[in-house]
């Protein structure tokens, strides 16, 4: 059950990681 819970929360993190990442090598591209 934990485990299911904690689903959504690392789901988030991951996204607003990869966001962050994007838009720091879009920054570094443009």
């Amino acid at each position: 059950m934990r485990g299911i819970v904690r689903s959504p929360s690392q789901k988030k993190r991951e996204v607003s990681h990869s966001t962050l990442v994007d838009y720091m090598v879009r920054a570094v591209v443009d």
